[in-house]
């Protein structure tokens, strides 16, 4: 047994494990999308009956138009599917970044805080991991940071130079405000160094890797279809963060079968993730269909 394990009493467990079949989303192709860890976990269970089937018919909309059954291989890939120009390495946690689409139907709820604003016509947000490895998780860090601690540095720099008490008077023999304009010529610098150093390790970034998450096919596919990435993409490369482990509930978290086999009208629901008893009896999808 884990020791991090964490045991509840039979009753504890019962209440966490119990089935929630009242819920819209119970049992649905929405509900094996959405993956949670449990019934009791599970943030449309706890709506209003309203509200949950406003959320069924959201997901729905948001799985037809997502396709969340190809894309399971962009997050259960063993290998790197950023590497390029050579063989791809061992996949080594994630990368992760957001999608969006015009939902006109849409009465999407973002929370800010305590607060919820419901949003007519919002966008839908689709959450997507990609498998990254160690090499290009590193590649991409480099290009992300070193041109901003790079332009603090130039900028750090500058005012100690133009602040130093030699510098400075002979700065302001020459006039009044000559120090300061000093000072902002340095931090113009530094900011003219930052944009520079990461327009070339961009271009240096593509050789080695996908740095647009475009050349994915399976995202490419979505883009075809009117999705788009939610931050902007710069010099041609897309805003990514990254992670050791992948996500393991939410939308684009479950594990489809490469081939899903037909449903069962008569099929028991099983839990989904940590509590089904077998990882593929994961969600709502029968493993096999029973003979007859």
């Amino acid at each position: 047994m884990d020791p991090n394990e964490i045991k509840y009493s039979d009753e504890i467990e019962k209440t966490i494990n119990q089935k929630n079949t009242s819920c819209p989303l119970y049992g649905t192709e929405e509900c094996f999308m959405l993956n949670s860890e449990s019934c009791s976990e599970c943030a449309v269970a706890s709506l209003k009956p309203e509200k949950q089937e406003k959320a069924a018919n959201a997901l729905k909309r948001l799985r037809e138009a997502s396709h969340p059954e190809e894309l399971s291989k962009l997050y259960t890939s063993e290998e790197c599917l950023f590497c390029k120009g050579h063989a791809p390495e061992k996949a080594d946690g994630v990368a992760l970044f957001d999608l969006k689409k015009r939902d006109p139907e849409g009465d999407w709820t973002i929370a800010l805080g305590k607060r919820k604003l419901n949003l007519k016509d919002a966008d839908m947000i689709l959450p997507l991991q990609v498998s990254c490895c160690k090499k290009c998780r590193a590649l991409y860090r480099v290009y992300d940071y070193l041109p901003t601690v790079t332009g603090l540095v130039i900028a750090a720099a500058a005012l100690i130079v133009t602040t130093a008490s030699s510098v400075h008077k002979a700065a302001y023999a020459v006039a009044p405000w000559f120090p300061a304009a000093l000072m902002a010529l340095g931090f113009a610098a530094a900011v003219g160094a930052a944009f520079a150093l990461k327009a070339i390790l961009a271009g240096a970034l593509k050789k080695r890797m996908h740095v647009n998450v475009g050349d994915i096919p399976e995202i490419k596919k979505l883009m075809d279809e009117g999705w788009q990435e939610v931050m902007d993409n710069k010099h041609g490369v897309s805003a990514m963060v990254f992670s050791k482990e992948r996500r393991k509930h939410g939308v684009c978290s479950a594990e489809y079968p490469e081939e899903k086999p037909a449903a069962d009208p008569g099929a028991e629901p099983v839990l989904m993730g940590i509590w089904a008893a077998d990882p593929s009896e994961c969600g709502r999808v029968p493993k096999e269909k029973p003979e007859e």
